[in-house]
C-alpha cells in the first residue's frame, strides 16, 4: 500500500510540475492559481481524501463540492478552452470525470502537502533553517 501511495504522490507531482494531465488521449492543462482557490480546494479534498482512497465518489453530491468544482473548472483548460465554458465536456466524455476529479483535487493540494509525503520540498519555498538561536 505504500508503495502505491509513494507511485500515486510521484505522478501528482509530474502533473503539477508539467501542468497536465492526459486522461484517455486529452490534455487537461492546470493553470496558475490564487492562494485563496487552492486553499479551498485543498481545504475540501483533505476531508474526503480517503473517500477517494476507498473509491467512495458520495462527495460529488455534497453541496461544498459544487463550489470546488467551479474553482477547479474555472483553472483547468483542454483545447484552449477552460472547462467552465464548455459546458457540455463531461456529457461528451464521461469517462474522463471521475479520474480527472481525483487527479484535480489531489495536484491542486501537491502545494499544500509535507515533505514528508511528496518526499521533497514544496514547490518554490526556500527550506527552512532550524536554530536556537533567539531572533534579534
Amino acid at each position: 500500500m505504500e508503495q502505491q501511495q509513494q507511485q500515486g504522490m510521484e505522478m501528482i507531482k509530474a502533473v503539477y510540475d508539467d501542468g497536465f494531465a492526459e486522461i484517455n488521449g486529452r490534455e487537461y492543462h492546470f493553470l496558475k492559481m490564487r492562494h485563496q482557490q487552492r486553499r479551498s480546494v485543498f481545504a475540501f479534498f483533505s476531508s474526503i481524501q480517503r473517500d477517494i482512497q476507498r473509491q467512495d465518489f458520495s462527495f460529488l453530491d455534497d453541496p461544498r463540492f459544487k463550489n470546488v468544482e467551479k474553482i477547479i473548472e474555472s483553472s483547468v483548460s483542454i483545447d484552449d478552452s477552460l472547462l467552465e465554458k464548455l459546458p457540455n465536456h463531461w456529457e461528451d466524455y464521461p469517462q474522463d470525470y471521475l479520474t480527472f476529479v481525483s487527479t484535480a483535487l489531489a495536484v491542486i493540494s501537491y502545494p499544500f502537502m509535507p515533505a514528508s509525503v511528496t518526499g521533497s520540498q514544496s514547490p518554490g519555498v526556500p527550506a527552512q533553517k532550524n536554530s536556537s538561536k533567539k531572533p534579534m
